[in-house]
């Protein structure tokens, strides 16, 4: 699975070093091409600096990792080779300043770049974690993995971007549709304002904390749509045991934790 990075800042830096370490081939383009073949150059393995259209044509995903304000100019010219290809947004829609979002809320970038280039399988991911972890190549902080939400409306891209996730050692949690976008970009701003303005710096991440998921018994009955529709199904041990998403009358015993070292690096580290 070839990976293309559409952006060599500091974030396509850091994950196209580690994707060609961990065995994928890996393919840079940048505005500027002296950028593309720096990043490159660094990462080794056999990665390559192209130009954006044979970038579209010859990788299977194509993560986005430049300026959000940057990507339509970006992706225009390799319009016509966009059909089918799985794009990961890891970019965020956020003011100068990143103290706010640009758009958010009732819209998403994710969702912007779906619209402008419908043709392509958008998938949010890589957005909420600093580039130093990704320059670091942690996928664990204090011996716990760092969770990558992930969240995007088509399955067979969705499976692929769980499985470059789960390949660089990160937790993948599916968070639904491309719609949850909303909840996973302003996530990227708590991020910051933890990592810089409240001092715990950059090498930083969040986790879900989950009890293990409970599946039917092979003995265990199926449910009618009635008893589904009743509120009495809720009390039976057919709605304990049944498959995800299963509604829990006691509340969620899913938890998010941010996990950082037990010595907070100094607020002076650089952000994303």
């Amino acid at each position: 699975m070839k990976i293309g990075m559409i952006g060599s800042g500091t974030v396509g830096r850091g994950l196209g070093a580690w994707f060609a370490k961990t065995g994928f081939p890996v393919l840079f383009t940048s505005r500027n091409p002296t950028h593309a073949t720096e990043a490159a150059q660094t990462a080794g393995y056999g990665a390559k600096s192209v130009t954006t259209t044979a970038l579209v044509q010859e990788s299977d995903i194509l993560l986005l990792t430049l300026p959000f304000g940057e990507i339509g100019a970006a992706l225009e010219p390799a319009r016509e080779h966009l059909p089918g290809k799985t794009v990961v947004d890891a970019t965020n829609p956020i003011t100068p300043d990143h103290r706010a979002l640009a758009i958010g809320h009732t819209l998403s970038g994710a969702e912007e770049i779906a619209r402008q280039f419908p043709a392509a399988d958008i998938v949010k991911a890589f957005n909420a974690v600093f580039a130093e972890v990704y320059a670091a190549q942690k996928a664990q902080i204090d011996g716990r993995s760092v969770t990558i939400f992930f969240a995007g409306d088509h399955p067979r891209a969705k499976t692929s971007v769980r499985e470059i996730i789960t390949k660089l050692g990160f937790d993948a949690v599916d968070a639904g549709p491309l719609a949850n976008s909303r909840y996973l970009e302003p996530l990227s701003l708590l991020n910051i304002h933890l990592g810089r303005a409240q001092g715990f710096g950059t090498q930083i991440g969040f986790s879900l904390l989950r009890t293990p998921r409970v599946f039917p018994s092979k003995r265990s009955r199926a449910a009618s749509p009635q008893e589904m529709a009743t509120n009495d199904f809720r009390n039976t041990p057919e709605a304990n045991a049944c498959a995800p998403p299963c509604p829990r009358s006691n509340g969620s015993q899913e938890e998010s934790a941010l996990h950082r070292p037990r010595t907070d690096p100094s607020s002076g580290a650089q952000t994303h």
